[in-house]
C-alpha cells in the first residue's frame, strides 16, 4: 500500500526558490510521517500482546526520499499470519506422535487438530489510513518552513 501526496503551487514554488531546503523539508516530512505510522501501528491493534515481539517487529525503514513500514519476520515469525489472517487448517505433530495441551481436567492428546483459522488484523494498513490527515499536515508544515526559514 502506498500513500500519495498532492503538492500545491506553494510546494512547487519551494522547489524552485530553495531546492536544497525543499528537499530537506521533504526528507524530514517522510521521516516524521514514517515514525508516526510506525508508532500508531505498534499501539493500535486487535491482537493480544504477550511478549511485545509483534510490536517490536513493526519497523520503519527510511531512505533519502522514501520510507517503508513493514513487519520484520526475524523479530516475530508469525507477524504475517496475524496481519493477514489464516485459512482453516489442520495441525499435526512435528517431532512426536501426538499433540498435547492442558485442558480443563488435565492434558488433552490428539493426532491432529483442526484450527478454524484467524481473522486478519491489518493494523499496518489501518495505521496508515488513520494517519493520512496528519501526514498531509506534516508535509504542509515542513514545506511552509522553507519560506519562513523554520520548521
Amino acid at each position: 500500500m502506498e500513500i500519495k501526496l498532492e503538492f500545491d503551487n506553494k510546494a512547487l514554488l519551494a522547489f524552485k526558490v530553495a531546492p536544497d531546503n525543499a528537499k530537506g523539508a521533504v526528507r524530514r516530512s517522510i521521516r516524521e510521517s514514517a515514525v508516526l505510522v510506525q508508532e500508531r501501528a505498534q499501539k493500535r491493534h486487535r491482537f493480544i500482546s504477550r511478549t511485545g515481539n509483534l510490536e517490536r517487529a513493526v519497523v520503519a525503514s527510511i531512505q533519502e526520499a522514501q520510507a517503508a513500514i513493514f513487519l520484520d519476520k526475524r523479530t516475530a515469525f508469525y507477524a504475517g499470519f496475524v496481519h493477514e489472517g489464516t485459512a482453516p487448517h489442520d495441525i499435526f505433530p512435528k517431532k512426536r506422535k501426538c499433540l498435547r495441551w492442558a485442558g480443563r481436567s488435565g492434558f488433552v492428546f490428539a493426532k491432529k487438530v483442526h484450527h478454524p483459522g484467524t481473522k486478519p488484523d491489518r493494523f499496518l494498513y489501518k495505521a496508515l489510513n488513520d494517519s493520512r490527515t496528519e501526514i498531509q499536515a506534516i508535509f504542509n508544515r515542513h514545506i511552509a518552513g522553507v519560506f519562513t526559514g523554520g520548521v
